[in-house]
């Protein structure tokens, strides 16, 4: 996932997607943003929870 954002990003930069993507819309773009930090967010906390339990 995370290369496929790589790749999306580089090819939108170089005008030749790295990877096959479908256009996005600046809406688009920020509403994936969103989804990708509230899942990152959720993962970071489990972890640190599972850090805590465990120490």
């Amino acid at each position: 996932m995370l290369n496929f954002l790589l790749g999306y990003l580089v090819g939108s930069a170089s005008s030749q997607p790295a990877v096959p993507a479908m256009p996005m819309s600046p809406e688009e773009a920020v509403g994936w943003a969103l989804v990708m930090f509230v899942v990152v967010m959720l993962l970071l906390s489990v972890f640190v929870r599972g850090l805590k339990r465990g120490l």
